[in-house]
């Protein structure tokens, strides 16, 4: 019984190879005196801006990534106890977060917040999403949604310096 399968089933590659489709045929040469086709030009296409898209083409910005708060300086002066920070910056949105020693021992600095940045030569145009922040009395301050800052910022190796002033600044590390 096996045999007569295997037979029946070898009998079946002759008919599967009569199955081939045939090559097309090529095109015909055009006469001699046809008039040659006028070339047609291939349609400029520019590159359309897909943010409803998660894939996207071009390459990230050096700035997108996790970044943790490695020195803050303030007027000059490097702080003993920087506190704890990270920032995650996305392809259109980062979001900080900032803890540590106040000018106060009584008070802490906290500020946390969410903004739409985008690049402007060497400096950062950030526009609040929402955001929150202590002064130095310890009362919580609520950012105002839509307001705008720029500051400006230095790649210095793997570190990212933000500039918060004149001799003010705080030195993040990427982390991934």
């Amino acid at each position: 019984m096996r045999t007569a399968l295997f037979v029946a089933f070898l009998s079946l590659f002759p008919a599967l190879g009569l199955q081939d489709p045939q090559p097309a045929p090529k095109p015909a040469t055009p006469p001699p005196d046809a008039v040659p086709l006028v070339p047609v030009e291939e349609p400029r296409v520019r590159p359309a801006l897909r943010d409803d898209l998660l894939q996207r083409d071009d390459a990230p910005d050096p700035l997108e990534g996790t970044w943790r708060l490695k020195t803050r300086v303030r007027e000059g002066a490097v702080a003993s106890q920087p506190g704890e920070g990270w920032m995650f910056v996305g392809r259109r949105y980062l979001s900080i977060h900032l803890q540590g020693p106040g000018r106060s021992e009584e008070f802490p600095m906290l500020r946390a917040g969410v903004r739409r940045w985008q690049r402007q030569g060497g400096s950062l145009q950030m526009t609040v999403v929402a955001g929150h922040f202590n002064d130095e009395s310890g009362d919580i301050k609520v950012e105002s949604a839509g307001a705008t800052e720029t500051r400006r910022f230095e790649m210095i190796g793997p570190l990212l310096r933000i500039h918060q002033g004149s001799n003010s600044w705080l030195d993040f590390l990427r982390v991934e």
